[in-house]
């Protein structure tokens, strides 16, 4: 059996970056999930690698396999093209005739094919095995169901669990702030949010939660910056928007709150407004094409994807990729990109890897739900997911936690749902243990 003690021991944080690694992801990538620098994420790589004896992040990406670091794997990613900065002397691989093993696990990560997207499924198995059939794979879930019926919430992923916070309940717009723990399935309730809001929306930076804005019990637009600290389970307040709105879209991106556009209180704007928690201050960026509210804001890579909204008289099937960093520059930031299916309003959506999903933004001419979508970026492509086991109307959050895209609350015929659904994402498997 392969195996190898860490001397020195590594920190949290660089077990915490060494399991990134193993996902495939960029420094940029790490960078914008742990909210540091990209130079941060190479001085910890270059430490990392003198620890455990690497020089690459194949090597990385291996060792933390055969750690049990990473003991599930839904992809075996090429790891980017960055050099190694660490240079060791002599690379354990080296050592104690362990090269022929590696060479071993090596080929079969590669020949499992282990990673599951809508696309297809892979599954290492023997000769003798039929393939599964995806119709008989069961990618929706119903999972306990929230305390209360909520539409419009604001929610985020927060480390191993969900956080759902606001909404409006048959009783108003709501306080309370509701935790999701997947390991029990269980929800519980923490401490109310101070202003009560609907239709507003929640990033998190560092290991705080910031909701801006949002719908207050009169139903109209507030200015309020609200931040929730998990830790203490305690609130405080940030800088106030330059203007009160609700119905916007928000998006965390390198470090920083990206709001786009929404209501506030007389019509719909199409400003671009960033947070900059450090300072604690907001600025503007150049416009966003339309007046728009309802939209949803997504990030992949070095873009953020605007999908749907409304202008108070006609829904919108537009999809545009917004580009900071090219602003930045001078250059031209927003570029389409393929239309939705049929327009959306109100629409939730979710990240996972290199897909976008929605659902939500309107109802059938019957009543029934609008089908839950998957974008593949690569093919610039939306496609219908499998039927959910339930309908689930309007108005629901949209959260992506580990491999599965979870949906919650929403309204039903102008009644707010308890509802609680998860869509299997990605499937992974165990890797097996090699011996030599």
């Amino acid at each position: 059996m392969i195996s190898m003690s860490v001397e020195p021991e590594l920190s949290e944080r660089e077990r915490e970056i060494l399991k990134l690694v193993a996902t495939g992801a960029s420094n940029k990538e790490i960078a914008q999930k742990l909210v540091i620098s990209p130079n941060t994420v190479k001085v910890h790589l270059r430490n990392i690698f003198g620890k455990i004896g690497v020089v690459s992040r194949t090597e990385a990406t291996l060792y933390a396999l055969r750690e049990n670091l990473v003991p599930q794997v839904g992809q075996v990613a090429s790891p980017a093209a960055e050099p190694a900065e660490a240079p060791v002397a002599k690379p354990w691989y080296l050592e104690g005739g362990r090269l022929p093993a590696l060479i071993l696990a090596a080929a079969l990560l590669i020949a499992m094919g282990i990673f599951l997207l809508a696309g297809g499924l892979d599954v290492f198995r023997p000769q003798t095995a039929q393939p599964p059939s995806l119709a008989q794979i069961e990618r929706w879930a119903s999972l306990a169901e929230l305390p209360m019926g909520i539409s419009q919430p604001a929610a985020a992923p927060y480390e191993n669990r969900i956080i759902l916070i606001g909404g409006r309940s048959q009783q108003g717009v709501s306080p309370a702030i509701l935790s999701y723990e997947p390991a029990s399935d269980a929800w519980s309730r923490l401490t109310d949010k101070p202003t009560p809001v609907s239709a507003a929306q929640a990033g998190v930076l560092g290991e705080k939660i910031y909701i801006p804005g949002g719908a207050g019990v009169d139903g109209n637009p507030i200015d309020a910056l609200e931040i929730y600290d998990p830790r203490s389970d305690a609130w405080e307040q940030g800088a106030r928007l330059p203007l009160p709105l609700s119905e916007y879209a928000l998006a965390v991106f390198e470090g920083r709150l990206f709001l786009f556009g929404g209501w506030d209180g007389s019509g719909y704007v199409a400003r671009v407004l960033v947070y900059d928690p450090v300072e604690d201050r907001w600025s503007e960026r150049s416009p966003q094409p339309k007046k728009i509210g309802g939209a949803a804001a997504v990030v992949s890579g070095s873009k953020i994807y605007l999908i749907g909204g409304t202008d108070g008289r006609k829904i919108f099937d537009d999809v545009l990729a917004y580009y900071p960093n090219r602003e930045e520059d001078g250059e031209k930031a927003w570029e389409a990109r393929k239309r939705l299916p049929e327009p959306r309003a109100g629409v939730g959506a979710a990240a996972m890897l290199n897909a976008i999903y929605v659902s939500g933004g309107g109802v059938k001419e019957d009543g029934a739900s609008l089908d839950a979508l998957r974008y593949d970026e690569q093919n610039d492509a939306w496609t219908p997911l499998e039927q959910a086991p339930q309908s689930y109307g309007d108005k629901a959050a949209l959260v992506a936690l580990d491999t599965r895209i979870h949906l919650l609350g929403g309204e039903i015929e102008g009644q707010a749902q308890a509802l609680h659904l998860s869509y299997q994402a990605v499937y992974t498997v165990l890797i097996p243990a090699v011996s030599r």
